[in-house]
């Protein structure tokens, strides 16, 4: 039934705005009604019926006055609210039965009809009221006709005034359902309006100073209007945009004031004590939900409320996309200017690299010179080492012969050093000799002295000997000093040729190590040789490389360049210009 349907509606709704899930599928029992068309009357043509006479009266305006009060109080009785009415259902019934008393020809007959066409006027605006004339006028008629019936003038009387007051109120009800269409057709042309303007308002601000401003035309002077935090979760709360109480707008933050979702209006402008007084819709595009509204609930047309919140969602979910487009595009600029920036500071630093790599290939080829010209030495020193290798082997080659010579000198001369010494025991020898023949001699002159002149010839012999001695004595120490000085000689020839020899042995361990160093040196030089020439393939390699990257440097800053160049027409669209 609805009833069922507008219970698990507003069911669903308190859950939404308790942050709960509502349930995604629910089975709705069935409930099986039902109907069958008797034919019966209507309540309403039941109560038109005035029933069975009453007691005749001679004394009319005595029995109308005897049923004043009843029939005041049935009248006001059909109404919502007896008390406004009770005032206007007492000048009907005094208004009546002095028409009834003064008859049709005079003044007062009209004064019924009068009267209910003044309180027709009052009602235009108001259908349920200009029903409830209708039957108000019903029991009028149910408690004065029993006892009108019995004077046929006032009946026939009564009966025209009662068809004039029915055909008043048609008149009256007919007159508010033109007013109506025409009030409709108005406020339809109006919304469409107002449509015109939000959908061509693309800030929630600027929406919010729209519905300020045409609500009221509308006839909507009080407005909540609240946008879900996070329409994703409705629960995660609310954020009112406008609050607008009888014409008055109350001043909220830009970015609107945050509220918890399980209330719709701030306390200090809660006006929810009359619930009938305001009307909350959902504001919603398709499966989105974007807010709540609430509003102005007594309007004459009924449908405004619906329309104006379909307008108002679409108006709201335009304004949002708007601004997430714009945050986006805000962003987008942002991330396009960091962007932008980084890539101009990549195309500086491509310049400086660029700068670089030219300067560095200057260097590289200046360094391939120089190592091409160090290769050039290497040769240069690894020819010139050979040659120091060749005179080393014939320097330590002519070394060795000259130690074996001085091996055999220094032998020589040692030979002749124990000749000397040979000789010089001769000599000792020979001045043993001497010297025995001188006392020899010198015996045999005193012998010959004794003997006398027998001896003279003998003592002359021994002088001859002695002196032959003598001089033997002085040539041996005249050899002795010369072989003496001939073995000093050799001593120092021998000293000489063994230091000779010592340095030549040394001339042979350092002409030996030279040969070593220098075959080192040349292994060195020929290792180093080798290494530079890798150095200088590998330089050239680098030349080429650099080469490769300073063009790759100068094509890359030409794409950054290019890309930069997109990159600003995409901020200047992003910024709308």
């Amino acid at each position: 039934s609805f009833y069922y349907e507008a219970y698990r509606a507003a069911k669903a709704l308190l859950a939404s705005l308790r942050g709960e899930k509502p349930e995604e599928l629910e089975v709705v029992p069935a409930v099986l009604t039902l109907r069958e068309s008797c034919g019966c009357l209507s309540l309403q043509v039941v109560q038109a019926a005035a029933g069975e006479g009453g007691k005749r009266t001679l004394n009319l305006g005595s029995a109308l006055a005897g049923l004043r009060e009843n029939t005041v109080r049935d009248m006001a009785a059909v109404f919502d609210d007896p008390g406004p009415a009770r005032a206007w259902s007492e000048q009907w019934v005094d208004s009546l039965a002095a028409a009834l008393c003064a008859g049709r020809d005079h003044p007062d007959a009209l004064s019924f009809t009068h009267a209910v066409n003044s309180v027709l006027r009052g009602m235009m605006n108001d259908e349920r009221q200009l029903h409830f004339t209708g039957e108000a006028l019903s029991a009028m008629r149910r408690r004065l006709l029993p006892v009108i019936r019995f004077h046929g003038k006032a009946l026939a009387l009564a009966e025209d005034l009662w068809h004039q007051a029915r055909v008043l109120i048609t008149g009256a009800v007919e007159r508010h359902h033109a007013f109506k269409r025409i009030r409709s057709a108005g406020l339809e042309a109006r919304l469409k309006e107002i449509n015109q303007i939000l959908i061509t308002t693309f800030n929630i601000q600027d929406l919010m100073a729209v519905l300020v401003r045409e609500l009221p035309s509308i006839g909507i002077t009080t407005c909540y209007l609240s946008l879900y935090t996070d329409p994703v979760s409705p629960g995660a709360g609310l954020t009112l945009q406008l609050c607008m109480t009888d014409g008055q707008v109350a001043e909220l933050p830009p970015e609107g004031r945050r509220m918890p979702a399980g209330q719709l209006v701030p306390e200090e402008f809660d006006r929810l004590r009359d619930a009938t007084s305001l009307v909350l819709e959902s504001l919603y595009f398709r499966e989105e939900q974007i807010g709540i509204l609430l509003m102005d609930g007594g309007h004459p047309v009924g449908s405004v409320h619906e329309s104006f919140r379909s307008q108002l969602s679409g108006a709201l979910k335009g304004a949002l996309l708007l601004t997430q487009i714009q945050e986006q595009a805000r962003r987008l600029s942002g991330g396009i200017e960091d962007l932008t920036a980084t890539l101009e500071e990549m195309a500086r630093n491509i310049e400086s690299i660029t700068e670089n790599m030219t300067r560095q290939s200057a260097a590289v080829m200046e360094g391939a010179s120089s190592i091409e010209q160090m290769v050039k030495n290497i040769d240069g020193t690894t020819a010139m080492a050979n040659k120091v290798k060749d005179f080393s082997g014939l320097l330590h080659t002519t070394a060795v012969d000259g130690g074996s010579a001085m091996k055999q000198s220094l032998q020589a001369i040692v030979d002749v050093r124990k000749n000397s010494h040979q000789i010089g025991s001769i000599l000792n020898l020979i001045k043993g000799l001497a010297d025995q023949t001188n006392i020899l001699a010198l015996n045999a002159a005193i012998q010959a002295a004794h003997a006398g002149d027998t001896g003279k010839g003998f003592s002359i012999v021994a002088a001859k000997v002695r002196n032959l001695a003598d001089d033997t004595s002085n040539n041996i120490r005249v050899i002795e000093e010369a072989v003496k000085a001939i073995v000093n000689r050799i001593q120092e020839s021998t000293e000489l040729a063994e230091t000779t020899g010592s340095s030549l042995e040394k001339i042979m361990d350092l002409s030996k190590q030279n040969t070593d160093i220098t075959d080192q040196l040349n292994f060195a030089m020929v290792e180093q040789d080798n290494g530079a020439k890798e150095i200088l393939k590998s330089t050239q390699e680098l030349v080429n490389i650099t080469e490769e990257v300073r063009n790759a440097m100068a094509e890359q800053k030409r794409a950054t360049d290019d890309f930069n160049n997109s990159l600003l027409k995409l901020r200047d669209l992003s910024r709308g210009r």
